[in-house]
Order: C-alpha cells, then structure tokens, then sequence
C-alpha cells in the first residue's frame, strides 16, 4: 500500500508550522524584559524545559534581534487585547494558531472568554506543558480557515480575533477567506494579524530563514502598498482597516520600526500589525466604530 502524496505533504506542512510554536518560546525565553512580571503566567523558560523537542539543539543560539521583535510584537498585541477588554470585560477572545503563548494568564480579568484554535498536536503539548484551564478558556483542533472554531464563539456582539504570527503561513485566497469568514459570522469584531513585506515571504519560500538547524517553513501572504485598501474590499462588514504603531521600547529594533512607521514603511519594507474592524451597520445604515488605535 502506497501513501497518499497530499496527505503526506499536508502533515509534513501542519508538523512544521506547529513546531514554530516552540521556535516562537525559544526566542521568546532569550528577550529583555525589562523587569516586565505577571503574576499567575507561567515562565517561557519552564516551559520549554517540558518542551517534548530538543529546542537548543534544534534552534540553535536564540536571536538577538528576532528576540526584540517577538517581544515587541507580543506587547503590541497583549496591549490591543487589554484595551478591547477594557472597554468589553465579557468579551470573547479568540487566538487562531495560538501556540503556547500565556496571553489568558497575562490577561485574563475574570470575566472573558478564551478560545485557543490550533492543530491537535499543539494544543495536546498546551495541555501537557500549562497549568489547567477554567470554564471560560476553550479549545477547538483544527484549522483556523475552518468554520469549525466560529461555532464555538458565544453568540454575543463584541469578540477580538488574534492571528499573531499565522497569516504570513497562509496563502492570499485562504486570507482572504479567513476574513470574509470572519466579517459574515461576528457582527461586531476586531481583527489583528501580522503582515510581512514581500522580502520576507521570498526568503521564507526558499527557506533562507534559519537559526541553528530549523528553517522557518514557507510563507506566503505578503504586504502590498494597498493593503488595507484592498482587505476593506472583502466584505461590506468590514468597516476600517489600518497599520498599528510600534509602541515604546526594544532598544534600537524599537526605534527602527517607530521611525518606519512614522515614515509610511509599513507593511510593504518591514513586518505590521494589521488591525480590521468588523461592524454590521445600525438600523439607520450607519456602523458604529471601535477606536481605531493610532
């Protein structure tokens, strides 16, 4: 009996974008906090001790810069999400390709709804490395282009969808599908996900992006100058569209990013953050606006 060639090359795909999940950790283990600490998350170091893969031998030396710019681009997305549930304490929180990242015990008030969506691999390792989940936190094992996880969401008004670190593996019809998805189920919603220049795509594709021994696995969505002209086309729901500014920090990798922003470099010369809004329009044909942050 033969194998099906597709479907080994679908698990070989699916293996490799979960290992980025501890390529992520490793990194992330190795970046200056700055006497940042949270409470009830679990270390990034302890973690990766149970991590079930040999990642310094895997992932060589961590860095330096790859570092920063995880950690600034953790920050940027843990600071949307404290401010979304600011303004919506009861909301819902959706993290596609979440990896092991500890955003519920960095975050959590008490009040949300956590739904992690990732391949079964991944989350039997979140359930074998982080500490036990409560009633609000969920899971669902599959693919975040599937319909599968929105069933999940509670039919409520105010949900915040996190792709950090996913779109970039995804290929232009399946984000494009993600997001039409996304702007038909939830009538009110935002949207973050990371948008890289084409460079970077190019290097990922001919897997010329490595630390140690793993190459990062291909990507293949990347940033055009119209970006988010062109994703505020998808869908009649999606009501603004914008690039986040790097917030304070990260030594001269900060700095760097700042100054690209202010300078209109973003997506299409260095990695963005994306943010979408989702907004059903009122009665009266007019869509009530989140804050776009600036």
């Amino acid at each position: 009996m033969t194998s099906d060639p597709t479907s080994d090359s679908e698990a070989s795909s699916t293996q490799a974008l979960s290992t980025t999940a501890w390529w992520v950790a490793h990194h992330l283990a190795a970046a200056p906090r700055g006497g940042e600490t949270y409470a009830h998350e679990p270390a990034v170091a302890d973690l990766l001790d149970r991590c079930p893969l040999p990642p310094r031998d895997l992932f060589g030396r961590p860095s330096k810069l790859m570092s920063r710019y995880l950690l600034m681009r953790r920050r940027l997305f843990d600071a949307q999400v404290s401010a979304f549930l600011s303004r919506h304490p009861r909301a819902t929180v959706v993290n596609l390709g979440e990896g092991i990242d500890t955003q519920f015990w960095r975050l959590d008030n008490g009040q949300a709804h956590w739904l992690t969506v990732d391949f079964p691999q991944v989350l039997n390792w979140r359930h074998t490395v982080l500490p036990g989940s409560c009633e609000r936190q969920q899971t669902v094992a599959c693919s975040a282009t599937s319909i599968q996880w929105t069933r999940s969401v509670p039919p409520q008004e105010n949900v915040l969808i996190s792709a950090q670190g996913l779109v970039p593996y995804l290929r232009r019809n399946e984000v494009t599908e993600l997001i039409a998805m996304c702007a038909e189920r939830f009538p009110h919603a935002v949207m973050y996900f990371d948008a890289y220049p084409r460079w970077v795509t190019f290097l990922a594709r001919r897997r010329l992006l490595r630390t140690g021994r793993y190459k990062l696995p291909p990507m293949f969505f990347s940033a055009r100058r119209d970006l988010c002209a062109s994703l505020l086309a998808l869908h009649p729901h999606l009501t603004r569209a914008g690039v986040l500014p790097w917030s304070e920090g990260a030594g001269l990798t900060g700095m760097l990013f700042r100054h690209a922003h202010r300078a209109r470099l973003l997506p299409h010369l260095l990695p963005a953050i994306v943010c979408l809004e989702i907004k059903r329009s009122e009665p009266d044909g007019s869509p009530t606006s989140e804050p776009m942050p600036r």
